[in-house]
C-alpha cells in the first residue's frame, strides 16, 4: 500500500508587529517583518516537514497492528511412528514364528492387544481376560491372575524371540512390565545406537 501525501507550500504571511503598552515595550526597538526573509525560509523547511511526514506514515503502515497478515495455523507435536501396515507385519512374523506360533493363547493375546492399541482403545485387564481367555464379565482379577501370568509368559517368549529366531526383524513389538498397551520401536534406530556406543567404548575420543 502506497500513500500519496500533497504538501502545501507554506506562503508568507505579511502582518505588522504591534508594540504593545509598558515603558519596556515602548523603549524595546520595533522590528520590521521581512516577508523575502520568512519566504526563503519557508522553502527551505518545506521538504523536511515533507520527509517527516512520509517517515511518520510509513511506521504506521509497517506497524504490527495495521498489518493483516494470517495467523499460522498452529500445528500439534505429533512424533511419526511405525505405519500400521509395518506393525501388522511384524505381528505376522511373530504368530509364525517358532518361539511364539506354537502357543495359541499367546497369539489370541498378543494380536488382540495390538489391534486394539492400532485402534485406539483402552486396554484394561478385566478386557483381556474376558475377550482372551474366556473370564466372565463379573471375574475379580484379583482373584484370578490369568491375564498377569500370561502376559509375564508373553514378554519372555517376545524377549526370546528378538534375540534369536527375529534377531534380523526392523520392527520389535514389546509388552513393558505393569502394562498391557504394546510399544512399537524401530530395530534399526536401536542398532545404530549400539554399534555407536561400542565403537565410542572401543575408541574413546582424547580430549
Amino acid at each position: 500500500m502506497q500513500t500519496r501525501i500533497k504538501c502545501v507550500p507554506i506562503r508568507a504571511i505579511n502582518f505588522r508587529m504591534r508594540s504593545g503598552s509598558g515603558g519596556h515595550q515602548k523603549n524595546a526597538p520595533q522590528r520590521q517583518f521581512n516577508p523575502h526573509a520568512f519566504s526563503r525560509a519557508a522553502k527551505i523547511l518545506e521538504p523536511l516537514i515533507l520527509v517527516r511526514i512520509q517517515v511518520s506514515v510509513a511506521r504506521n503502515l509497517s506497524s504490527p497492528a495495521q498489518r493483516s497478515t494470517p495467523a499460522a495455523p498452529e500445528t500439534g507435536a505429533v512424533s511419526a511412528g511405525p505405519a500400521p501396515s509395518d506393525i501388522r507385519s511384524a505381528l505376522d512374523r511373530l504368530r509364525k514364528s517358532r518361539t511364539i506360533g506354537s502357543s495359541e493363547r499367546l497369539v489370541e493375546f498378543l494380536s488382540f492387544v495390538v489391534e486394539a492399541s492400532l485402534n485406539g482403545e483402552h486396554l484394561k485387564e478385566t478386557t483381556i481376560g474376558v475377550s482372551v481367555f474366556g473370564c466372565t464379565t463379573d471375574y475379580d482379577p484379583k482373584a484370578d491372575a490369568i491375564v498377569r501370568s500370561q502376559a509375564w509368559r508373553l514378554r519372555l517368549k517376545l524377549k526370546e524371540y528378538y534375540a534369536h529366531e527375529g534377531a534380523d526383524d526392523p520392527l520389535v513389538i514389546d509388552l513393558p512390565k505393569g502394562h498391557y498397551v504394546p510399544v512399537f520401536s524401530v530395530r534399526k534406530a536401536r542398532e545404530e545406537w549400539s554399534e555407536n556406543s561400542s565403537a565410542q567404548r572401543q575408541h574413546p575420543r582424547r580430549v
